[in-house]
């Protein structure tokens, strides 16, 4: 399971560099983001999927409240 979180989570597989220093930045951060990630499970006793979820839910809702704010300060598009 931790290789398919640290792969589709901490974007392991995602480096477009080529240059060897690169690669092993990209790796090193990775490693980071994954052990972050795993802080935070046992934090919230939620999966890697779990949070995910709900940030995205939470920047879906501040972006249609600053819509709404948009639309009532400047009239409708």
């Amino acid at each position: 399971e931790s290789r398919k979180a640290n792969k589709r989570n901490a974007s392991l597989a995602k480096s477009p560099t080529k240059v060897v220093r690169s690669q092993k930045n990209h790796i090193f951060a990775s490693i980071v983001a994954y052990c972050k990630l795993e802080f935070l499970k046992t934090k919230t006793s939620l999966s890697h999927f779990g949070m995910k979820y709900m940030l995205l839910m939470k920047a879906n809702r501040a972006a249609f409240l600053e819509l709404g704010r948009w639309r009532f300060n400047h009239g409708k598009f």
